[in-house]
């Protein structure tokens, strides 16, 4: 595939439905990205870069380039390692293809027996399946540092609530605005810290 259809592919896949509110996110003009999509103009390296990032895949794919290099095999049979697996090429038969050949991997960590656990698989695949996974733990990574903001985000926030109650409560100038609060609810001032750990409400514990 050319990389203008790559381009629309990956921006469809992204989420973005339509190309000019792509080509906002990217700061590009919409008929200068319009002209990468449909008229075969290729962006500057800093704008591929851009497009790359914000659409979550690398410039070799939205380029196109595929190729399956032995470093690539190389760097994956590493990586596999690095995730306690015992791997073992097989170059037996030197006329085949390097990403052709036959490569052993035994689970070796959780394995009971001997042959448990054990599998064997071409390069080309295992280099196919090596990318799909590290995607896919990308995308559970940003999930779970999602997750991890939101609650630094929600104590952040309660911090700041409490400052403002403490405030309210102590402040003299605020006497008048205080009195006010306390007509509407005559407790509302009775707690030391106005978020309540259980249920995350006001009020009295």
């Amino acid at each position: 595939m050319t990389f203008q259809s790559n381009l629309k592919k990956y921006r469809e896949i992204a989420g973005y439905s339509q190309a000019k509110e792509f080509a906002e996110k990217i700061g590009v003009p919409y008929q200068t990205y319009m002209g990468y999509e449909n008229r075969g103009r290729e962006p500057k390296f800093s704008t591929l870069i851009k497009i790359a990032d914000t659409l979550h895949v690398s410039i070799d794919k939205l380029l196109g380039y595929e190729a399956h290099t032995p470093d690539e095999l190389e760097r994956t049979i590493r990586d596999i390692q690095g995730c306690g697996f015992l791997v073992f090429p097989d170059n037996r038969d030197q006329t085949q293809a390097i990403n052709d050949r036959p490569i052993h991997i035994i689970n070796e960590a959780e394995s009971t027996k001997p042959g448990d656990e054990a599998y064997t698989i071409d390069g080309q695949t295992l280099i196919a399946l090596s990318k799909k996974i590290n995607s896919m733990a990308l995308n559970t990574y940003r999930e779970s540092k999602h997750q991890l903001y939101k609650l630094a985000f929600d104590e952040v926030q309660k911090m700041q609530i409490q400052v403002i109650y403490d405030k309210l409560k102590t402040d003299p100038d605020l006497k008048s605005l205080r009195d006010q609060i306390t007509k509407i609810n005559p407790q509302f001032f009775d707690k030391d810290n106005i978020v309540d750990e259980d249920n995350n409400t006001h009020g009295n514990k």
